[in-house]
């Protein structure tokens, strides 16, 4: 009795609250306070909000699967916590969190965030920290304000224990808890992993991850992506008939010509300046120097056809170091193909470094992003060069400049060749990325000329990447002229990764009447992931290779287009080393019947472009996927 008259007093004391509401209470106010974190999500997630209504209101089912993962979270921590409250407070944090995460890596770097890069957070607030990359100031507001707002609530309405006993109470927690985790476990590898829902949802361009992120919500492609980077067994599949092949391409002992080989991806590097709509005079033109090398007997010019558009530098990287395919990993997926690897693989890196030469990468930007240290050590890099190595170095606004990248590779050249050992080098610039506005440089780049009136958005968007489109142009002219002054063989390869992103649904090429994204037959679809490629010999290589006969001998097609993944082919082929790989020999017999070939679509030597494939060469493209699913399996190890 004198315990109820002291806890009835207590309750005088402290007056009407806290409010004490029963856990099935708690339990329902679930669905409401999930629906309010996700609409937290959204807030932080970038893009169109307009275009994300959109997309949610005419395919109800996906305001679902961007639900459950959210009130399944909130519901298990409602069980241990017993308050809706408290438990929306975390999930709500934690999802806004992530989605602060992935906004920031879209906005510096136009890759969301996926699972796979969880283990990666902590090196990522690392260089968040060391780099001084930004994030979101009013989201991080949102988030802090939804959080202080729900522990409020907590405070004032708690939960009663849905037993009168303490163990019993916590039993049941766990044992909730633990159902809620099982059901979202279950869904994420059931529901969420049907690649073929995932492409029944309709987006802009399936094969712009960010895109896809923006138009179907953050929390639905993040738990679809548990499964992407993963590979998947092509039908079919016949380890036999790949160790067959291997045995028909036997490999032969590295004889190739010493010759320094410099690879230069240039980021976002384009020939989208040569398009008719701009009105560059010859003295303005900002490819000029690419332009020019066409002519060059010392030069091959075409275009590769990339993986992705608008994004996906990695998976460019994949493709041309391994001569394996990102589109090829998993079937209707924008997988990112350096989150796939776990385990040595063979590679340019590979080829020749078995043939002596010391083998580097150099990146300006962080060694985290893409899990680029461990794929590189998988290729086998001999040594790696981030951005600790940038520190001092020339930068435009916050970005290194291409010409400090060039500066890099030209030391790092000498201190090879002073050592008498060939040389092979593969770099990522960083300098021309997205986004295109005027603070990228801190100053007003100049209008481009135009046929046609455009807005000042996109006026805005094409000055800027012009700008860094023309500082890629110089760093190749640097180049050459630099490598024409060695006495040393030298055969440089530049391209660019992918177009540039020129805002959502490719709003500037849609303003200039640009075809981009808008494929409606085979030969328009790949132009969204062409770009541009030169391979150009010094005087010391030209002669050494016998350039004009060699080129001949490439078997390349009359407009130079090629699928990326054939360009490091080539480049082998081209050395002498054509025939140091059993994988690379393939690709090289494959180019010259069939130079391109992108999820489906393609085009055959004679010029013949396909978007089904055609019968005579089903038998080739069994045999492309089967042996990278061979390779990426690591089973001839």
């Amino acid at each position: 009795m004198k315990n109820k008259e002291r806890k009835t007093e207590r309750k005088k004391k402290r007056g009407a609250l806290p409010l004490r509401a029963p856990f099935p209470v708690h339990l329902l106010l679930t669905v409401p306070l999930a629906a309010a974190a996700l609409g937290l999500v959204f807030l932080i997630q970038p893009g169109s909000r307009e275009i994300l209504w959109n997309s949610l209101s005419s395919q109800p089912s996906l305001l679902a699967l961007n639900f459950f993962p959210i009130w399944m979270i909130t519901a298990a921590l409602t069980f241990l916590f017993r308050s809706a409250f408290t438990a929306a407070a975390v999930a709500g944090a934690f999802s806004g969190f992530l989605s602060l995460i992935s906004r920031t890596m879209i906005e510096k770097r136009d890759e969301p965030l996926t699972p796979k890069d969880i283990s990666l957070i902590k090196e990522a607030g690392n260089a968040m920290r060391d780099y001084g990359i930004s994030v979101d100031i009013e989201s991080v507001l949102l988030i802090a304000a939804f959080t202080v707002l729900l522990v409020l609530l907590a405070f004032l309405v708690r939960g009663k224990r849905p037993h009168g006993k303490k163990g019993k109470t916590a039993c049941f927690s766990v044992i909730g808890a633990a159902l809620c985790v099982l059901i979202l476990t279950v869904a994420v590898n059931t529901v969420y992993s049907s690649a073929d829902r995932y492409n029944s949802f309709e987006v802009d361009n399936r094969f712009y991850i960010t895109g896809v992120y923006n138009e179907l919500g953050f929390p639905y492609c993040f738990c679809y992506n548990f499964n992407t980077n993963t590979l998947e067994r092509p039908e079919g599949f016949s380890a036999k008939s790949v160790e067959a092949a291997i045995r028909r391409y036997p490999e032969t002992e590295n004889g190739g010509l010493p010759i320094n080989v410099v690879i230069v991806m240039n980021e976002a590097f384009s020939d989208l300046t040569n398009n008719d709509v701009f009105a560059f005079s010859e003295a303005e033109d900002p490819l000029a120097y690419l332009n020019s090398l066409r002519a060059e007997d010392r030069a091959i010019c075409g275009h590769i056809v990339v993986p992705n558009v608008g994004a996906g530098t990695a998976n460019t990287e994949f493709d041309v170091i391994t001569g394996l395919q990102t589109c090829m990993i998993r079937e209707g997926s924008n997988s990112s193909a350096f989150r796939v690897l776990n385990h040595d693989i063979d590679s340019l890196f590979g080829v020749f470094g078995g043939d002596g030469y010391f083998t580097e990468f150099i990146h300006p930007g962080q060694n985290w992003f893409y899990n680029r240290q461990n794929a590189y050590r998988y290729f086998g890099a001999e040594k790696m060069i981030f951005s600790e190595a940038f520190t001092d170095a020339e930068r435009k606004g916050s970005w290194v400049t291409d010409h400090a990248v060039f500066e890099k590779i030209r030391g790092e050249f000498e201190a090879a060749a002073a050592q008498g050992t060939p040389f092979f080098n593969y770099t990522t610039t960083i300098q021309n990325h997205m986004a295109y506005t005027y603070d990228k440089y801190g100053y007003v780049s100049p209008a481009v000329p135009l046929k046609k009136s455009v807005d000042d958005e996109t006026m805005m968007m094409l000055s800027v990447y012009t700008e860094g489109v023309r500082d890629g142009d110089a760093m190749l002219r640097e180049m050459t002229a630099y490598f024409d002054t060695r006495e040393e063989p030298v055969l440089v390869v530049y391209f660019g990764d992918h177009l540039p992103n020129l805002g959502d649904e490719f709003y500037a090429y849609r303003n200039l009447g640009i075809p981009i994204g808008e494929g409606e037959d085979p030969e328009t679809t790949l132009w969204s992931y062409e770009t541009p490629y030169v391979i150009w010999a010094n005087e010391a290589a030209a002669a050494s290779l016998d350039f004009t006969a060699a080129k001949a001998d490439l078997g390349l097609p009359a407009d130079g287009v090629i699928s990326a993944n054939f360009l490091g082919a080539v480049v082998l082929e081209l050395t002498g080393r054509g025939e140091s790989d059993s994988y690379f020999a393939f690709l090289n017999d494959l180019r010259k019947k069939l130079p391109v070939f992108h999820n489906g679509t393609g085009k055959t030597i004679d010029g013949t472009f396909f978007s089904t494939i055609p019968p005579e060469y089903a038998e080739d493209i069994r045999l492309l996927r089967s042996w990278e699913y061979y390779k990426l399996k690591n089973m001839g190890d």
